[in-house]
């Protein structure tokens, strides 16, 4: 089957920050769809029905054939003598929202305010939520991320303290060799005596019509014990369920202790 080259030249696309294989994708698309047309063109002309055309472009293209109606269309179009296998251009207010000056708005309400939302957006200048997500990505190439949550927020004197500590233990390291055999790493779980199931966990199959089930809400459970396991650079040293202070020392670091001591005996055996 003949098929013909899409024209050089038009208007240049506008580069897009779209991630490279979506766009290939489209343009791909765009171009298979184009090669279609020119080939509905060269149907007509040798007499071909619509549902004869559509067979070839189906045994063609397989699942990217074009629809009965686009085929039906195309096959009028260039059957009442039509040339151009091109769009028809579209008069009158553009039907997308995705213009020069929502961009700039859009820009400006996120410097104001990065927690604004795609729906406060879409409201305060009239449009879609789907425009919004295209300037927000396209055009503008923006994503929301979530905050990054940290166990303290330190002081400035906090961190020159880690960042000295850290210094002195890579010193440590770089002098001695056996080092980093002595050093003991420590991970804490909490274990409650019971886990409450959501309201989404305990969702159920049932008929049209039957009512949802009813199940008695469940406190958190106030119970919990903490257990701390200890790794040498070997890999696993002991696990110990944390007791009660010992000798107003933190209970964390009375098991470390204990751990070091039996992870040093089990380095020498």
């Amino acid at each position: 089957m003949l098929v013909a080259r899409p024209p050089l030249g038009g208007r240049t696309r506008r580069k897009s920050p779209c991630p490279l294989p979506v766009a290939i994708l489209a343009v791909r698309r765009m171009d298979v769809q184009f090669k279609q047309r020119v080939n509905i063109k060269f149907c007509v002309k040798l007499g071909k029905t619509v549902i004869e055309t559509l067979q070839l472009l189906c045994d063609a293209y397989g699942d990217e054939a074009l629809s009965w109606a686009q085929v039906f269309g195309w096959h009028k179009r260039v059957f009442l003598h039509r040339v151009s296998v091109e769009d028809d251009t579209i008069s009158g207010q553009p039907s997308s929202s995705q213009n020069e000056d929502n961009v700039v708005r859009i820009r400006d309400m996120i410097k104001e305010d990065r927690t604004v939302t795609v729906h406060m957006l879409a409201d305060a200048l009239h449009i879609n939520k789907s425009t919004c997500h295209q300037i927000l990505w396209e055009d503008l190439g923006k994503r929301k991320l979530n905050a990054r949550l940290v166990p303290h927020a330190l002081t400035q004197e906090q961190k020159k303290v880690r960042a000295s500590i850290c210094a002195d233990l890579l010193h440590e390291a770089q002098n001695d060799a056996m080092f980093v055999n002595s050093i003991i790493a420590e991970d804490e779980s909490w274990c409650f005596q019971y886990e409450t199931q959501s309201k989404r966990q305990s969702a159920e199959w049932w008929s049209m019509g039957t009512p949802p089930s009813k199940k008695v809400r469940w406190q958190p459970s106030t119970t919990k014990t903490m257990i701390i396991n200890f790794f040498l650079c070997q890999g696993y040293c002991s696990s110990r369920i944390c007791p009660a202070r010992t000798n107003g020392q933190p209970k964390s670091l009375h098991l470390c202790t204990q751990a070091h001591a039996r992870g040093t005996s089990m380095s020498l055996s």
